[in-house]
């Protein structure tokens, strides 16, 4: 069953995927999230976007993953 979390939620998970990874694609989120059972209101792209310019994580356009890579 997939549980669809808000916006704050999202964050919070996502910071504390990028923590245990350290390194992660976006598909890389993606795919962690709905291994857990969670779906974000506005994808995780957008809320990675939005992290990014809060200056909570750091990403990158990689051509090696095809997409950008994440971290803190």
């Amino acid at each position: 069953m997939i549980n669809e979390v808000d916006e704050d939620e999202a964050e919070e998970m996502i910071l504390k995927l990028l923590r245990e990874n350290k390194r992660m694609t976006t598909s890389e989120v993606e795919l962690a999230m709905r291994d857990k059972g969670l779906k974000c209101q506005d994808g995780p792209v957008r809320v990675l976007s939005k992290l990014k310019f809060k200056g909570k994580v750091q990403g990158k356009l990689s051509i090696k993953s095809r997409g950008w890579v994440w971290w803190i």
